[in-house]
């Protein structure tokens, strides 16, 4: 299990594997891991799976969504050889590099300054920014969070 909230232990941790599984526990439209960004900077490939669009999210190349798999063995295979060959593998590494920040997958000042803006302008005009969910449970579980679905059989 890897050390929470102790930087210097999860790398150690991190340093002995090449890649890392970052699974939602929940697979909600749009829910993402904390275990997706806080390992970020480490240097490992992340697999990732669940309901959030990781292509607007993360930069091309520089993770490993399970949904691209028919099944664990074809993924399993591609993992031996992606591990087996440095050249590609620190290309996925480097292109962790291209994170950037602003709205929704890049980051800049104008618009973290004006997401304060937005906020105070919402709260100032509650009236208009209400929305009622009557059932939460309704709201997320099975309108934006279907069940994951049975994977194949690793062996056939």
């Amino acid at each position: 299990m890897l050390p929470r909230f102790n930087n210097e232990a999860a790398k150690k941790t991190l340093d002995r594997y090449k890649f890392y599984l970052s699974f939602e526990n929940s697979n909600c439209e749009d829910y993402v891991t904390e275990k997706l960004f806080s390992n970020y900077n480490y240097d490992v490939i992340q697999l990732v799976m669940g309901g959030a669009d990781y292509k607007r999210l993360l930069p091309n190349n520089s993770y490993i969504d399970t949904a691209d798999f028919k099944n664990a063995t074809k993924m399993a295979a591609y993992l031996n050889v992606l591990g087996n060959n440095k050249d590609k593998y620190i290309e996925m590494l480097q292109n962790k590099h291209q994170l950037v920040w602003n709205g929704h997958n890049t980051f800049d000042e104008a618009s973290f300054s004006k997401s304060f803006c937005t906020l105070c302008e919402n709260l100032n005009n509650l009236d208009s920014n209400r929305r009622v969910y009557r059932s939460m449970n309704d709201h997320y579980r099975i309108s934006r969070c279907p069940p994951f679905t049975k994977a194949e059989p690793y062996y056939h």
